[in-house]
């Protein structure tokens, strides 16, 4: 049974770390942010109790932590990783802020939901290598829409005046649009240098909808399908599955999505969902036909997103590429 409750405040040069035994007492502690002082702080720990009475949790920040997560998973130290806002959402409102509350928020937070924390545990290379090229383009198309947008604007509004300012950004367009080109290449090498990611990476794409980027994404945060590959809770993650709202006789609202979720997957869906009404014949008429209904845009396109998400499981989870069994009117007549 876990009696040694411990919190883990990570920033760039030290980490806070709090303690909690059994809910009575609590200490505190600062270590470096490095191996040397991640040993430090196993020794201090030792202290208050044997290993195999310890529960470890903190905050995901990134590449911050990554060098605690290899360190505590070398010496098969159990911890889990919690996004900062579970952590708030499952605490009373603070009234303040700093490291060692933040760490300490973190140990009652372990202590109170211990049986519901799981182990996390580090993505393979090659996924690791992928998140960061990922994340790199990401930048890379931030900074090209924010040389080309202004640029376009000036070249309707104040064509004489920004004519330098629009040649220089020009170029520069180019080159950062060279550069994502070259990105996508080495995901695209990422991928197929193992060989299970491939294979999962290839039913994905094998979904109407599915392209480079939302299928990288999707290998990124499932860890390749392993972690996470129930259709009902990647709906959930994407916040595109709807939940009730309704209270008693007050509130008789009709089912909605919630807005704590992964923006990013939501945005990619949304693309996708974009290109399918425009080129799919199926999602097409379903989308003209839902619509002719009255039904409302938005609703219609979340449960395109929502299908999307399913049937991407249902892909990587039969082992076999999708298949579409779509037949134009005259061919079901004919049948």
């Amino acid at each position: 049974m876990k009696k040694v409750f411990i919190g883990i405040d990570v920033s760039k040069k030290w980490i806070d770390v709090c303690v909690t035994l059994d809910g009575k007492m609590m200490v505190h502690h600062q270590f470096d942010n490095n191996k040397a002082g991640f040993r430090k702080m196993i020794s201090w720990l030792r202290h208050y109790g044997p290993l195999s009475q310890w529960l470890v949790c903190m905050e995901h920040t990134g590449i911050y932590a990554q060098p605690l997560w290899y360190y505590l998973t070398e010496r098969s130290i159990t911890y889990a990783v919690v996004p900062g806002s579970v952590i708030s959402t499952g605490l009373e409102i603070r009234r303040g802020k700093n490291d060692k509350i933040d760490a300490a928020d973190i140990a009652r937070f372990t202590m109170r939901y211990a049986d519901e924390l799981k182990p996390h545990r580090l993505p393979a290379q090659v996924l690791r290598r992928l998140k960061m090229l990922f994340a790199y383009r990401d930048r890379l198309v931030k900074a090209k829409m924010i040389i080309s947008v202004p640029a376009a604007e000036a070249s309707v509004f104040a064509a004489q005046e920004s004519k330098e300012m629009r040649t220089d950004s020009s170029s520069l367009v180019q080159i950062i649009a060279a550069r994502i080109k070259k990105v996508e290449k080495l995901m695209l090498q990422v991928i197929y240098s193992d060989q299970e990611t491939v294979r999962v990476y290839q039913l994905i794409e094998s979904v109407p909808g599915f392209g480079l980027i939302t299928a990288s994404y999707l290998l990124i945060i499932t860890q390749c399908f392993t972690t996470m590959c129930n259709s009902r809770k990647l709906a959930n993650f994407g916040g595109v599955a709807p939940h009730p709202h309704k209270s008693g006789s007050s509130i008789k609202g009709k089912d909605r999505v919630s807005h704590l979720a992964d923006k990013k997957l939501k945005a990619l869906l949304s693309n996708g969902t974009g290109s399918l009404i425009q080129y799919n014949r199926t999602i097409k008429q379903y989308y003209e036909r839902m619509t002719a209904k009255g039904k409302n845009e938005n609703l219609v396109k979340n449960n395109i997103k929502n299908k999307m998400l399913h049937t991407v499981c249902a892909v990587v989870k039969r082992g076999t590429p999708y298949i579409d069994h779509y037949k134009p009117n005259w061919q079901n007549k004919v049948a």
